[in-house]
């Protein structure tokens, strides 16, 4: 599956990381679509896939390593679009690394 959004084709994508939460979650569940800066190799896409998977409230985390891009499906109720940002930022902490993202989208899972 191509995934795209606008004119940027986000191929090649670190496996997604996928929480169990009831289903009923995804009828109101968003997706945000997130540039991250300074994420250039396959351990920073670890690293901010698994901060942004430990926080209440993220039910899916794709991401695309080539395009510097991270797609987070959400629970709005439980977790913000400030909270996303900050995770990416504290990722690379422990590897003295400077992540910064900025919300490039943001629109309902449906």
């Amino acid at each position: 599956m191509m995934l795209t959004k606008g004119n940027v084709e986000l191929d090649k994508a670190i496996e997604p990381v996928e929480s169990q939460n009831d289903q009923a979650v995804f009828f109101t569940a968003t997706v945000a679509f997130l540039d991250v800066l300074n994420m250039d190799c396959s351990k920073c896409a670890a690293l901010v896939r698994k901060e942004l998977s430990q926080l209440d409230g993220v039910l899916a985390v794709e991401v695309f390593l080539e395009k510097g891009v991270v797609v987070v499906t959400y629970d709005p109720n439980r977790v913000t679009t400030d909270g996303l940002l900050a995770s990416i930022a504290k990722a690379g902490l422990s590897e003295c690394r400077y992540y910064a993202a900025t919300l490039i989208g943001n629109e309902p899972a449906r």
